[in-house]
């Protein structure tokens, strides 16, 4: 499936290492979430675009031809909410190991 290119949409350059990337998809995240008043087809263009260049293997097939073969290309926004829903869960579970009130934290900063 060929889609717009993940390093303009994310906003990083090509040579963006994993930590650039993890940063930009953050902040587009926030900027572009539907429940902050951003745009759904943009939000999920954010978040298929992360997950091309936050996996090495997809990364590096996207970068030789330019194409992202998804394989079940209906599945976009339920990719995005997985994403988005893995972001959570890793916060949530990185603060309780920590003994962290939950209350005190905005996991979208």
């Amino acid at each position: 499936m060929a889609i717009e290119n993940p390093y303009d949409i994310l906003g990083v350059p090509r040579n963006a290492t994993k930590e650039e990337i993890e940063k930009a998809f953050k902040a587009a995240v926030k900027k572009h979430h539907p429940d902050n008043g951003g745009d759904e087809k943009l939000f999920n263009k954010v978040v298929v675009a992360s997950l091309i260049l936050r996996d090495d293997e997809k990364r590096k097939k996207y970068d030789e031809d330019g194409i992202y073969n998804e394989e079940r290309p209906d599945t976009t926004h339920s990719l995005a909410m997985e994403q988005v829903a893995m972001f959570f869960i890793n916060s949530i579970e990185a603060l309780v190991a920590n003994s962290q009130n939950l209350a005190n934290y905005d996991l979208i900063q």
